[in-house]
């Protein structure tokens, strides 16, 4: 993995190993003998499906935003247009600060303002409430010590969903979440872009602006322009 030498970031630092993506064909033996050739899909392939891997050891903010405005919104962009754009719009100072503190949730806030989007951050302090939201979101939890960017993408059976740039999709139960979460979500709404229900765990996401801001309106306290703690 490189190392992105202008960005440090209090995210996760992985060793991500290469695989094969998507469905290649493969001989398969049916019962009976018969051999034939049919498209077989590596777990890696599975395991990130829909999910930007994140290319650096410390860019997980940057893959978790891509991972949802690719993903989810259906934005043409990467890690590395994220990376570029913050940078972009970051004095000296700034870029000092991200090469010794990483990416905040409020650079990544602002570059998908950039993009478009009303964006806001806010504090909850349940798991449950994040549930009723029903719309993904980027946040933090910890891994090992390290605080990492995720996208929380729903709650279905007790099993809380998340898009990781390190691991790719990856369920906890309610209970293993709450004791990794931080309890900060960053979350983003359209007029011009409806979210795609099939990148949510159980095909209810929403991204529609009329039903996603009363639920952060109920569960996180009145808004304006979806104005949050940040």
């Amino acid at each position: 993995m490189r190392r992105l030498g202008f960005l440090a970031a209090g995210c996760l630092a992985l060793l991500l190993q290469a695989a094969p993506a998507g469905a290649e064909q493969q001989p398969v033996r049916l019962p009976g003998g018969q051999m034939i050739n049919a498209p077989v899909t590596s777990y890696f392939a599975l395991r990130f499906k829909q999910v930007v891997k994140q290319g650096y050891d410390i860019s997980c903010g940057a893959a978790a935003l891509a991972t949802l405005m690719k993903y989810y919104w259906g934005v043409d962009t990467d890690e590395k247009k994220i990376i570029e754009g913050i940078l972009a719009r970051s004095s000296e100072d700034e870029k000092k600060q991200i090469n010794g503190m990483g990416f905040s949730m409020l650079e990544l806030k602002h570059l998908g303002e950039s993009l478009g989007f009303s964006a806001g951050g806010f504090r909850l302090d349940s798991v449950e409430k994040l549930a009723k939201l029903k719309v993904p979101a980027l946040t933090l939890i910890t891994v090992r010590g390290y605080k990492h960017f995720v996208v929380f993408k729903g709650v279905s059976q007790g099993q809380v969903y998340i898009a990781d740039p390190a691991f790719g999709n990856r369920s906890r139960s309610l209970e293993r979440f709450t004791e990794e979460w931080d309890g900060v979500i960053l979350v983003f709404v359209s007029d011009k872009y409806t979210g795609l229900s099939g990148f949510s765990a159980d095909g209810s996401l929403s991204g529609r602006p009329r039903e996603v801001v009363p639920l952060i309106q109920r569960y996180t306290g009145q808004i304006d322009h979806l104005s949050g703690e940040f």
